[in-house]
């Protein structure tokens, strides 16, 4: 048989066609299968309300519970299977696992309401400082679609981690004509009171010294010392930590008189025994008004030595648990 230049053997044009009569087929069962595919039915897990009990802080590395109430519910259209909802602290992307529950399988339109507890009442070890608080319907990804946005943020908005105390040392010194110094080897400063806002007042205990020392004008030595020991003594004040700005400041100011009296010497007529120069502002020269920066994660309270009008002031503060 001789073919005509140009011309497809009819073999071979019958072979297209069959081949391109398949491909409309398939793409058109595709297009029919698309809308069944798309509601094919699935679960679907949110969080529908939520509440945190007690307290928008915890103490830094204590064993303590943690509660949250919250209703998780199935949205989907299909069973979902057993699932775990948790609460998350979030700081810079970063999650640390605050409490959790187990929920059991829920229907479509179904909800199950429980207690999120910390695990294990294990102590509450992350950095002191401000976290945000976030809670997730299926955490561990067992049932909804892969994608599937299932956490919120919680209100209140912001949980503390904080420390029981800050303990250590503190002193001072003072030069003029006398040199005035104070120390306490025992300083502790308390948890007082949640004020709200991320501000939590701790006051202050311990043993503390003073002593003068030096010459006054008409050549009489003098010497002083005495000690006076305070227990979370409201009335001095309190130091303010804000736990949100990372800031702290305090308003210590004692208004009930010296603790011990100053002695003359040395000289020809000494003048009676007199009270002695007490700084009533002995752990941080700190007015109202005036703050610190306290670095996210701090165990310890910056800002020493600090030296104020002529004087030196000394603390070595730790973050304390228990």
């Amino acid at each position: 048989m001789v073919h005509v230049r140009g011309h497809m053997p009819r073999s071979l044009l019958r072979r297209s066609c069959a081949a391109l009569i398949a491909l409309i087929a398939l793409a058109a069962a595709l297009l029919l299968a698309a809308p069944a595919l798309a509601k094919r039915p699935a679960p679907h897990l949110v969080i529908a309300s939520e509440e945190l009990k007690g307290n928008p802080y915890a103490f830094w590395k204590e064993k303590q519970l943690v509660l949250v109430d919250d209703t998780t519910k199935n949205v989907g259209s299909a069973r979902a299977g057993p699932s775990v909802t948790r609460v998350y602290l979030v700081r810079e992307g970063n999650k640390l696992l605050l409490a959790q529950r187990g929920v059991p399988a829920l229907r479509p339109g179904r909800h199950d309401t429980g207690n999120d507890t910390s695990p294990l009442m294990l102590p509450i070890a992350f950095p002191i400082g401000s976290y945000t608080l976030e809670i997730c319907a299926d955490a561990k990804h067992q049932v909804n679609r892969r994608g599937a946005h299932s956490c919120k943020a919680m209100l209140p908005r912001n949980f503390f981690v904080i420390p029981r105390a800050w303990t250590g040392t503190l002193g001072g010194k003072e030069i003029e004509r006398l040199t005035d110094e104070w120390s306490s080897p025992n300083a502790r400063l308390t948890f007082d009171q949640y004020e709200g806002a991320g501000v939590v007042s701790y006051l202050f205990s311990g043993a503390v010294t003073w002593s003068d020392n030096g010459e006054d004008a008409g050549g009489c030595k003098i010497t002083a010392s005495g000690t006076r020991t305070y227990a979370n003594d409201a009335s001095i004040g309190a130091l303010s930590v804000d736990y949100l700005t990372e800031t702290y400041s305090g308003n210590l100011q004692d208004t009930t008189g010296p603790p011990y009296q100053v002695t003359f010497s040395g000289c020809e007529s000494p003048p009676p025994p007199q009270p002695g120069a007490y700084e009533p502002a002995f752990w941080l020269p700190l007015g109202t008004g005036t703050s610190v920066g306290l670095p996210w994660g701090s165990t310890s309270l910056p800002g020493s030595p600090r030296q104020v009008n002529g004087g030196t002031w000394t603390w070595n503060l730790q973050a304390t648990h228990g």
